[in-house]
């Protein structure tokens, strides 16, 4: 097969001490095929415009937002102006490791059909350290499973993912401010549709060794409100579309709003069960060193 056009899409705001650096690892990926880069500035009220206007390379397209509209609506915009055939996300505190287009496209040789392909993750901390966190499934059966327990089965700062299925899929909800990868995914999801391979094609900024109990907890009862609105959409019949059936089996269309999920995932009682399972795991987390 032909080497697949990639489009890198970066949503950023006020990432002024950190675009260039991003910028430059993406567009100093060593890749065969065409790929471009797409960075919308979202609203952005310190010197990220500036920092961008310093670049100067052909292959890069920014497109500036005027109010902050938040990740979900950033890069739905950047993918409405990418022309490749896989869209591969990077944030604007993150950076594509060396080799990460060849890596996805090596992946896309082996499962052509497949929606999304991803790899593995080194979490860099302010403070220096640094480790392969998220630990996401490893074969593409593990992700299926993680998905049917309403986790979220793919690395998504990692990964391509295919432009038609994106758009069919309905792209980002941007309603949503927290764990909009998952809902992507969730929405999008068919058993062996997303692919993972072994390689390491990202840094990825965090702010401390193990998530604060306030983004834990933000995630956490998104996650299940994303997992009970993407099961009932799954549930329903296909609806036709007049402009012809969605191929992935998923209808964009009339999506419910979150919030009445998010109700239910956000109670009292879920919260402090929830705190519960955040010590747990910050305990393990401290004993593993």
């Amino acid at each position: 097969m032909t080497a697949p056009r990639f489009s890198v899409i970066t949503a950023a705001y006020n990432a002024e001490a950190t675009i260039v650096a991003s910028v430059s690892a993406n567009l100093g990926q060593e890749y065969d095929g065409w790929f471009e880069l797409i960075v919308v500035d979202d609203g952005s009220t310190d010197g990220t415009a500036e920092r961008l206007s310093s670049i100067r390379d052909a292959r890069l397209t920014v497109v500036t937002l005027g109010t902050n509209r938040g990740r979900a609506a950033a890069r739905n915009a950047a993918v409405a102006r990418a022309r490749g055939d896989y869209i591969v996300p990077c944030d604007a505190d993150d950076r594509s490791r060396p080799g990460r287009l060849f890596a996805h496209a090596a992946s896309i040789a082996e499962a052509p059909d497949a929606a999304a392909h991803f790899g593995n993750i080194w979490a860099l901390t302010p403070a220096g350290d640094a480790r392969h966190w998220p630990v996401m499934p490893s074969t593409a059966d593990a992700v299926d499973e993680a998905f049917g327990r309403g986790r979220m089965g793919v690395a998504h700062g990692a990964s391509a993912f295919r432009a038609d299925w994106f758009r069919a899929v309905g792209g980002y909800d941007e309603a949503i401010r927290v764990a909009e990868d998952f809902d992507l995914f969730a929405r999008g999801w068919s058993a062996g549709a997303f692919r993972p391979h072994p390689e390491f094609v990202l840094d990825c900024a965090v702010r401390s060794r193990f998530p604060r109990w306030g983004y834990w907890w933000d995630n956490e009862r998104h996650r299940r409100a994303i997992d009970d609105r993407s099961r009932r959409l799954h549930a329903a019949p296909s609806g036709v579309d007049p402009h012809g059936v969605d191929p992935h089996g998923v209808d964009p269309r009339g999506i419910d709003p979150l919030d009445v999920y998010l109700a239910r995932t956000s109670t009292p009682a879920r919260k402090a069960l929830e705190l519960g399972r955040y010590s747990a795991h910050l305990a393990n987390d401290l004993v593993r060193g």
